[in-house]
């Protein structure tokens, strides 16, 4: 897999997934002139695709995983813009290499 040398990178990626705008996609709230993003509702019940996925897996991998992945990307769109605005030089730089 191919390393990402910027969490712009990282953040264009994910956006792939999450990005503002769409209508399936994550609610946006500018803050500091970041984007926080928040987990949308799945268009389907959790029990919806049973008996091949049960609805305890689905709602497993909804809330608890997809939500981990929400809430790193927003620490990191968090931390890149504190260190952007203190002009934080080696932070910007520890952070673009993850």
């Amino acid at each position: 897999m191919k390393a990402f040398n910027s969490s712009v990178g990282i953040l264009s990626l994910l956006g792939n997934f999450i990005s503002p705008g769409t209508p399936e996609a994550p609610q946006a709230v500018a803050v500091m002139s970041a984007t926080t993003y928040s987990l949308p509702a799945l268009p389907y019940a959790y029990n919806a695709l049973e008996p091949h996925i049960s609805a305890q897996i689905m709602e497993l991998h909804h809330s608890k995983h997809h939500q981990t992945y929400v809430t790193n990307l927003n620490a990191a769109v968090k931390s890149q813009q504190e260190a952007i605005q203190s002009s934080d030089i080696p932070a910007q730089v520890s952070q673009s290499r993850t």
